[in-house]
């Protein structure tokens, strides 16, 4: 497991999405040389891996990222979320998936793992306004390995941003699959809630827009 200032690195890096030597050392506040021997140890080990920037001026500089191994040093929820989907495919019906595609099929079962996730909750979020939804919404994505914030916007619309999804390597497969993560959250919060960004469009973060009622 990595620990210490190694794994800062690689957190800083994973809500950057890239940065450069300079930049790693002032966030950490450790020596320039102190952090290219990190680096160097990181970048030995797979986890991430850095490309020669040319700017308008100036010599060139290496900028450093998380590598797809890297990314697996994070929490993911894979096992987690394969239980569930078997547990819905064991209580389907014949006439459930009867003359449905393939697609169709699996944003039903995607459907049912959201709605049962969200019945397990029902109860603790009963009565509460959205702002006390959003931070228990919050506490299940951390437990299920998310690195989740939330704001409020000028406008009153909230955004959740989630810096580590759980579910990358299925999502990059088949990209459909977030789509049990916003009915989960609409069913959370009782209000609209609606992914306007993938964690796989720039590597940073996915992040939901909810609409208070």
């Amino acid at each position: 497991m990595i620990q210490g200032t190694r794994r800062q690195i690689l957190e800083f890096l994973k809500r950057r999405g890239s940065s450069t030597v300079d930049e790693l050392a002032g966030t950490l506040e450790l020596a320039p040389m102190t952090m290219r021997q990190h680096l160097a140890l990181l970048e030995r080990d797979s986890l991430v891996a850095s490309v020669e920037v040319r700017g308008a001026k100036g010599r060139p500089h290496l900028s450093y990222r998380i590598t797809d191994f890297g990314e697996d040093v994070f929490p993911n929820g894979y096992s987690r979320l394969a239980e569930r989907v078997l547990r819905e495919v064991m209580e389907l019906q014949v006439e459930d998936v009867l003359g449905r595609s393939g697609e169709e099929k699996t944003m039903l079962l995607l459907r049912r793992v959201a709605d049962r996730m969200a019945d397990a909750y029902a109860s603790r979020l009963e009565g509460k306004t959205l702002e006390d939804r959003l931070a228990d919404a919050l506490q299940i994505m951390r437990d299920e390995g998310g690195q989740p914030e939330w704001e409020r916007t000028e406008s009153g619309i909230y955004h959740i941003s989630d810096y580590n999804c759980p579910y990358l390597r299925v999502v990059r497969a088949i990209p459909y699959v977030c789509t049990w993560h916003v009915r989960f959250l609409t069913r959370m919060l009782n209000t609209k809630v609606v992914r306007t960004k993938s964690r796989d469009e720039d590597g940073l973060c996915c992040v939901h827009a909810v609409e208070p009622r």
